[in-house]
């Protein structure tokens, strides 16, 4: 029995509120990591006094999600303080119901405050409310203050919603254009990636815009994002500019990163016959930079690789330090389906909770990460304490590392496709895909298990739809710096901070 239970007469009524609040916080978490809506004691919840007790049961039911936890939450939507108002629009947000949809735009009408009015478009966003395009393309124009929340939620209904929508709004893809180009770095940044998302439409982009873009954005995020949509929109004329980048020729006051060049090998993959290909990687023998080598390899289409498969084995022998990138490529795997696998047991929130601020070593062949676990996600830092605890991710590589966006690891088999033979509910937030932040890896909701990603860049399309559950304090340049095939020598729990 806990103390609430033990020395209940004996504690002032502070403490016994304290202790009633601690205790129904620990029942709302396990209820909801259950997947269990009891109505009584949720309402309870979302109209306590207690502003934690509050705010947590509100995300927690968004995390749940469903039509039935829409009725909960939409009181709140409306409550004096913003802090409730924020919780409950990114509740509505997640939890995947399209009933939220007219709440949310009657709440957004009349909302004066600027943060819960940005939550407030990523949730109509991520819900893919109609004519939502339009709808901000008139906000861009009369709300510049909101303009990179905007830029956000194009990059979620883009991302996630594409086939829902009839066709792009031309509009709204100039306004992200001309901010591409913004010396903001969210703004530029967020409106890069939204392009990013669509850079295969027919007819949405032109090659003389973009290249003026690319050579007056000063935000580098932007440009790598840039040469993506580029190389899915390029003639000979971008093909030339495409291969000027790759050399390392200057197309702005400095020469180009090797993230740009990147960006650039990959687009030029896709513009080449079978007899360029075949000399452009002959070329890749030569190439210092992994990055440049990896991203174009990875950018492949199936097709190319099975004509040019000789080609490709030629180049393992030759480098044999992009085995682990090309092999993948030459013997794809079939996933398993991760649903299938039985949900982890729900563990004691009043144990599990004691993960938040533990910081572990991740001691890989190249360096030391030290990363701190977060209390955002308390089922998912356990789960990943526990694994480390077992020696779980000792002797594990990273199987997927796609430059400027994601190393991903925590698969024993090395392939992507294991797991620790159980899946652990999402703990969905607000916090960041930013580089630095890790979360977990799923193949749908509630899904996880032991994969984990680095983001190694600022993804902010992966915000609201992947558990963020620790972040790295030490040794962000060895993250950086790892190589598909790289391995965890060594995870060790260093002391709590």
């Amino acid at each position: 029995m806990r103390i609430c239970g033990v020395f209940l007469l004996l504690l002032s009524l502070p403490a016994l509120q304290s202790c009633s609040t601690t205790s129904t916080v620990s029942q709302l978490y396990e209820m909801a990591d259950r997947r269990e809506v009891d109505a009584e004691l949720w309402q309870a919840a979302v109209q306590s006094d207690d502003n934690e007790q509050r705010t947590t049961a509100l995300r927690l039911l968004g995390r749940i999600g469903g039509d039935p936890v829409v009725d909960l939450l939409l009181p709140s939507l409306q409550h004096e303080r913003p802090e409730i108002r924020l919780e409950a629009a990114f509740a509505l947000g997640i939890s995947g119901s399209v009933n939220a949809i007219a709440p949310l735009h009657a709440r957004l009408a009349e909302e004066s405050n600027a943060e819960v009015a940005s939550a407030i478009w990523l949730a109509l966003a991520n819900l893919a409310a109609p004519r939502l395009q339009s709808q901000l393309v008139d906000a861009w124009d009369h709300e510049p203050e909101q303009q990179q929340t905007l830029a956000q939620a194009a990059a979620f209904l883009w991302a996630y919603h594409r086939d829902k929508l009839q066709q792009l709004d031309r509009g709204l893809v100039n306004r992200l254009m001309q901010a591409a180009r913004s010396d903001n770095v969210a703004l530029a940044s967020n409106s890069a990636a939204a392009l990013a998302r669509v850079r295969k439409e027919s007819g949405a982009f032109r090659r003389h815009i973009l290249i003026d873009t690319l050579k007056n954005a000063p935000v580098e995020r932007s440009r790598q994002l840039l040469l993506k949509v580029l190389g899915a929109n390029s003639d000979a004329v971008g093909d030339a500019f495409l291969r000027d980048i790759l050399a390392g020729k200057a197309y702005r006051d400095t020469p180009p990163s090797d993230a740009e060049r990147a960006e650039a090998a990959a687009a030029l993959v896709a513009r080449l016959d079978d007899k360029a290909l075949t000399t452009f990687i002959q070329a890749m023998k030569d190439e210092p930079s992994w990055s440049v080598r990896a991203l174009a390899f990875q950018s492949l289409s199936a097709e190319q690789v099975e004509r040019l498969r000789a080609e490709l084995q030629a180049h393992i022998e030759a480098v044999p330090a992009d085995r682990a990138v090309l092999m993948p490529i030459l013997q794809p795997i079939e996933f398993r389906d991760e649903t299938e696998e039985p949900a982890k047991a729900t563990a004691d929130y009043h144990d599990v909770r004691k993960a938040s601020g533990t910081q572990i070593r991740l001691s890989t062949n190249r360096g030391d990460i030290d990363i701190e676990l977060l209390p955002q996600a308390p089922y998912t830092a356990a789960n990943f304490l526990e694994l480390v605890g077992k020696g779980y991710y000792n002797g594990t590589v990273f199987h997927r590392v796609i430059p400027n966006f994601v190393a991903q690891g925590g698969d024993p088999s090395g392939r992507g496709d294991g797991g620790p033979g159980y899946r652990i509910r999402e703990e969905l937030s607000r916090l960041p895909h930013e580089r630095g932040y890790i979360g977990m890896a799923t193949a749908g909701k509630d899904t996880a298990g032991s994969q984990f990603f680095f983001n190694t860049e600022r993804n902010p399309h992966l915000d609201w739809h992947y558990t963020v559950f620790a972040k790295v304090m030490r040794g962000e340049d060895i993250m950086m710096a790892l190589q598909q095939g790289d391995t965890i020598v060594s995870a060790k729990v260093l002391d709590k901070r």
